[in-house]
C-alpha cells in the first residue's frame, strides 16, 4: 500500500500504478479537469505514462466558471 495526497487530503492506493486507473478509481472519468502531480501539470495524453508513487501530491481542478 502507498500513502498519497489528494486534492491534500491523505488518501492511500494499493500499489503503485498509472493516473489514468487511479482517477477512473477516484470516480474521475470524463469530464472537464486538470491534474497536477507533484504541482506540475500533466497533459491528459500522458495520464496512462505517469505512474503514481508514495507520497506523491496529486491535485484535481476544475475551471471556474465566471468572470
Amino acid at each position: 500500500m502507498i500513502n498519497i495526497f489528494l486534492n491534500g487530503e491523505g488518501s492511500t492506493l494499493n500499489k503503485s500504478e498509472s493516473l489514468d486507473i487511479a482517477l477512473t478509481k477516484w470516480g474521475y472519468q470524463d469530464g472537464c479537469y486538470a491534474v497536477a502531480v507533484n504541482e506540475t501539470f500533466v497533459p491528459r495524453s500522458q495520464y496512462h505514462q505517469q505512474l503514481i508513487n508514495e507520497g506523491d501530491r496529486i491535485d484535481v481542478v476544475s475551471p471556474l466558471e465566471g468572470g
